[in-house]
């Protein structure tokens, strides 16, 4: 397999002039200080042909994903991996077709990658090896994507939209035998999101919200519900399960009751070009999860994170117009996003770095691990001391 790649690493050492931190205006309740850091600067090869492409999303000309420290960038044919802490490429691979998009399992062990042509293939993430190829179609055209999204649930299962609206719903990556279901939808889907239970949200050309439920490997229908505001783009659930993000097309993102299935409100976020999850533990019983929005609009571009379900703003970042936010686990605590700086294209991380605030964050995203921690290090302790005061009255 050829493994020639289309860009290359610059000296990382040039990134670590780079680093910005800034605090954000004290009028925001939760003051903290946010570090943007560029992590890999990456340039196209000369004589690749790509040297003056800009990435779009959705045309599958670069296609983004990340797992912790890990970011997977697909070029046309070409899927690269690279390592942000070690600042360098860990391996690429060349595929018979465009690339039209790529995931990351739970856990972070398997890559998944939908090829243009039609098949979805198993990668290992770590030694880039491939482990299993499934085709699910056919694709007529090479210049169109056939592959619209992928997203792995919490239970392992792999959502694959196609470009004919379909939902394909494939489970047994990992033991190696597949299990592959197609929902039966009347419409054609275009976009999707899994809930925890291993339940679907789907929302059709017909901007009509649809919840499925899950039992014995079996797909049915649970709830229906109508847009509130044209096509829908994206479709998120926060962490907690109990709620769903929708951005359509005129920049709205509204915020969903999953199990009330209705619309609660829409948040007072301008021009949002695209929005991550983010996992940040919530500051207070009102807070439910946090997103990452890039607004574009012809004055500014930057990246907000917001606190969820008031939309409350935590911090704010300029950033290049035209940046692409990489899909990631809510497990990471940075935010990644690729830029074009002029002449060259770079991975930036977004990430709190005030003390007490990550401290606060991660005793409130720990709390439940560290008291059983400490109830079973008590049990132990006092389970020892009357075995050795027994011990002692024996002898």
């Amino acid at each position: 397999m050829d493994t020639s790649c289309l860009w290359d690493v610059l000296d990382s050492e040039t990134t670590l002039s780079l680093d910005d931190t800034r605090l954000i205006n004290d009028c925001q309740s939760h003051s903290s200080l946010c570090q943007l850091t560029t992590c890999i600067r990456v340039t196209h090869r000369t004589g690749s042909g790509h040297d003056q492409v800009m990435p779009r999303s959705g045309l599958g000309e670069v296609v983004l994903c990340s797992w912790l420290d890990v970011v997977a960038m697909a070029l046309e044919c070409q899927l690269m991996l690279y390592s942000i802490t070690r600042r360098q490429m860990l391996s690429t691979l060349v595929f018979d077709s465009a690339l039209d998009c790529v995931a990351f399992n739970a856990d972070g062990s398997l890559l998944i990658v939908g090829e243009r042509s039609g098949a979805v293939h198993a990668i290992n993430a770590k030694t880039g090896e491939q482990l299993m190829s499934q085709r699910l179609g056919t694709n007529s055209g090479v210049n169109t994507a056939y592959f619209k999204t992928a997203e792995f649930g919490a239970n392992g299962q792999l959502a694959v939209l196609t470009s004919d609206g379909r939902v394909h719903v494939i489970d047994g990556w990992l033991a190696g035998q597949l299990r592959h279901n197609v929902l039966d939808c009347s419409q054609s889907t275009c976009c999707l999101t899994q809930l925890s239970s291993g339940g679907i949200i789907t929302i059709d050309t017909d901007d009509t919200l649809t919840l499925w439920s899950v039992e014995d490997d079996s797909f049915s229908l649970a709830s229906t519900c109508p847009m509130l505001f044209g096509p829908a783009l994206k479709c998120a659930t926060l962490p907690c399960d109990h709620y769903s993000l929708v951005l359509d097309s005129s920049g709205r993102l509204v915020l969903w009751n999953v199990y009330r299935f209705v619309a609660i409100s829409v948040l007072s976020c301008p021009a949002v070009a695209d929005f991550v999850v983010v996992d940040h533990p919530p500051d207070s019983p009102r807070c439910v999860g946090t997103v990452a929005v890039v607004h574009n609009s012809d004055t500014s571009n930057c990246i907000s994170i917001y606190s969820m379900p008031c939309s409350e703003l935590i911090y704010s970042v300029n950033i290049h117009q035209g940046a692409l936010l990489f899909p990631s686990s809510v497990v990471s605590e940075s935010i990644y996003l690729l830029e074009n700086d002029g002449s060259n294209w770079q991975v930036r991380s977004l990430a709190e770095t005030d003390p007490q605030t990550r401290l606060k964050r991660l005793l409130a995203k720990y709390r439940f691990d560290m008291l059983f921690d400490l109830f079973a290090i008590n049990y132990v302790n006092c389970y020892s001391y009357c075995f050795l005061y027994v011990n002692q009255l024996e002898f």
